[in-house]
Parts: structure tokens; sequence; C-alpha cells
């Protein structure tokens, strides 16, 4: 995705799956920059990431962020040239983009981001069956955009990731980590080194 005039995409109003949790309502900054990021043209991508809480019964955002597409190309920037070649070989080879496009071509589903967040888009594991996983959408100032529909990995497929990143970037990742991200102590074990899980930036 790169930064988009207000005419090149589908956009629809913002789902409340993709607001912040602290306060019910949509992201106002880059967690980077601080750069506003509800006017246009503003390119940005939102992260969430949930564990089910086996003593509450009941889902837990883990941490969750907004992060203007500038700050993406320079953090992705120093991932190393192997990490980006396997990150984007991993994706091609396992999520099924034709079906994607297709199903954006026939039923408009680009429209329905539930259709898209229902399983993990790598392993096709219905979201009611996991008991951690990390949502993705993009976005262009107040709107979500469908050009790029939102997608759901599970935390199996966060564990292959970090499989295939080089120590370079992981350590970037470990650095943006421990400078940005918070969550929930009962979760600290979810970003803490070795057990870190990548911050996916696509």
């Amino acid at each position: 995705m790169e930064n988009q005039s207000s005419g090149d995409t589908n956009r629809i109003h913002i789902p409340k799956r993709f607001y912040d949790s602290l306060n019910n309502a949509p992201f106002t900054n880059c967690l980077v920059c601080n750069r506003y990021l509800l006017s246009d043209p503003t390119a940005y991508l939102i992260e969430k990431a949930f564990r089910r809480n086996p003593f509450l019964g009941k889902t837990e955002t883990i941490f969750e962020y907004a992060i203007c597409w500038d700050c993406i190309v320079k953090l992705t920037a120093a991932y190393s040239t192997n990490s980006r070649k396997n990150i984007e070989e991993y994706f091609h080879e396992n999520i099924d983009l034709r079906y994607r496009e297709e199903m954006i071509k026939e039923n408009e589903t680009h429209k329905n981001v539930d259709f898209f967040l229902s399983n993990c888009a790598v392993k096709g594991t219905p979201v009611g069956k996991l008991d951690e996983y990390q949502i993705m959408g993009y976005f262009y100032g107040n709107s979500m955009t469908t050009d790029n529909p939102p997608f759901l990995l599970s935390g199996a497929v966060g564990d292959e990731i970090m499989n295939i990143l080089s120590e370079q970037t992981l350590d970037e990742l470990d650095d943006f980590t421990g400078k940005y991200l918070t969550g929930p102590p009962e979760f600290s074990d979810f970003l803490r080194t070795p057990k870190r899980k990548p911050v996916v930036l696509l």
C-alpha cells in the first residue's frame, strides 16, 4: 500500500473492531510520530492483538496501535533484505490472493469486514477456535480502505513468521515493541524476548 489520492480506493467507515479499545473510538494519532490520522491524505495501518483469557473466559486485547505509512516505511527499511524477501514469499505462498479477489468482485465482500476476520488468512482456522490472533487493516483518513481488505492471522502464523526473520529484524522489532507497546501484565510473555511475536507490518 502507498499513500493514495482520495479517488483511487474504495472506502467504508472505520469498523468498530478497529477502534481504540480504551476509549471505544477511532485511533487519532500515529504511535510513533504522533501525526494526526483522521484527515486526508494520511495512509496508515492498525494492528490489534488478542489472547483468550482462560480465567475470565473472554478474549482481551494484548496490544493495539495505529502507525502512519511514513513510519512503516522507515521501520521496515531497517529489516534485513532476507527478512523482507522471506515475509513477501511467505504471504505469497500461503494466502490465496486469487480467492480474496474473486470474493471481492463477486460479492462485494470488501465491504464485509467480518468475512475477512472470521478465519485466519493463512491457516483458515475459525477465529472462535483461536487462543491468540492479530487483525490488521489499512486506513486512509477517517475511512478503511477496502482495495486491500483487512485480515486475521493466528498465533501459529506469528510463530512461523518469527522463524523466518533474521536476528537483525527481530532486534528491530524488539526495539519497537519495547519502546512503543505495552499490555496487561498477565500478557507480558507475549511481548518479551525470546517468546516475542513479530509486529507484522506489510
